[in-house]
Parts: structure tokens; C-alpha cells; sequence
């Protein structure tokens, strides 16, 4: 199942927030962030650029926002509102809203949540569990199946 931390997808995802908060809103301009660090803020064709100390913020002229720390952490969040998220150690993440759900999409499984109630969970071995809106669940693993009723009855398979 998908068991890695999601803390440096998290510290990237809320560089645009906190660089975007703490600088200077004047364009083409030295500034200070709300903790101190020294931060420039330029404004190029549309583009508003802010970088403090080696962390990035760019927000395009379509409404997507770019936001790249020091250490190697990225997150891009298209015009689109899908969020692109990349960890300095490797991991990514990318989530995507649709008219059914959130999808949550990474190299280690996936993760659907519709607006039904329903959730699908599916490692990068396929196995999964899946819950319809209902409150039943089906466990697959390994050529294994278990499925639980939502009052209570189970039933087993491939074992």
C-alpha cells in the first residue's frame, strides 16, 4: 500500500503560499519576507516572480503558479487548478479535480475519491481496496480477494 510521508510533498506545496504571503507585493522590487529574508520581486510580460534566499514563486500570466525551494522541493499547480508536486528525495505526487472526484496519482499507487462516497485505493502492485458510497468494501491482494457488506457479512475468495 502507499506508506510514504507526505511532509516534503507538503513543504513544497506550501512554498507558493508562504513565499507569496511574505513578500512585497510591488513589482520589480527588493523586499523583506515576514521571517526576514531577503526577497525580489519582479514582474516580466504578465509573470510575477518572487525568489528569497534560492526559493521561487512564479505565477504565469494564465493563472498557474510555479513555486521551487531551495532544497529541491517543486510544485506547480496549472491554470487548471491540478497540482504537480516533486520532492527533493524523488517522490511525486500529482492531484487532479474532476467533476466526479479527486484523484490523487503518484509512481507508488493511486488514490480516486468520488463525490459519491466512494474511494479507490491501488498500490503499484495493483493491489486495492475499494469502497462504494454504500459503505461496502473489496480488498484485493495478491490473487486474494475479501469483500465486507456494509452490515457486516463477509465473504472470501482465491484462498
Amino acid at each position: 500500500m502507499i506508506r510514504r510521508s507526505n511532509a516534503p510533498l507538503l513543504t513544497a506545496l506550501f512554498a507558493a503560499a508562504a513565499l507569496t504571503a511574505g513578500a512585497c507585493d510591488s513589482g520589480g522590487t527588493d523586499a523583506k519576507t515576514d521571517n526576514g529574508a531577503d526577497a525580489k520581486v519582479t514582474a516580466d510580460s504578465g509573470e510575477t516572480k518572487v525568489d528569497a534566499n534560492g526559493n521561487k514563486v512564479t505565477v504565469n500570466n494564465d493563472g498557474s503558479v510555479e513555486a521551487k525551494s531551495a532544497d529541491g522541493n517543486v510544485a506547480k499547480v496549472g491554470a487548471d487548478g491540478t497540482v504537480e508536486a516533486k520532492a527533493a528525495d524523488g517522490s511525486s505526487a500529482t492531484v487532479t479535480n474532476t467533476k466526479d472526484g479527486t484523484v490523487v496519482d503518484s509512481p507508488d499507487g493511486k488514490v480516486v475519491a468520488n463525490n459519491d462516497g466512494s474511494t479507490e485505493v491501488t498500490d503499484e502492485d495493483g493491489d486495492s481496496v475499494k469502497t462504494d458510497g454504500a459503505g461496502n468494501t473489496e480488498i484485493k491482494a495478491g490473487g486474494k480477494t475479501v469483500k465486507v457488506s456494509a452490515d457486516g457479512n463477509v465473504d472470501l475468495s482465491g484462498l
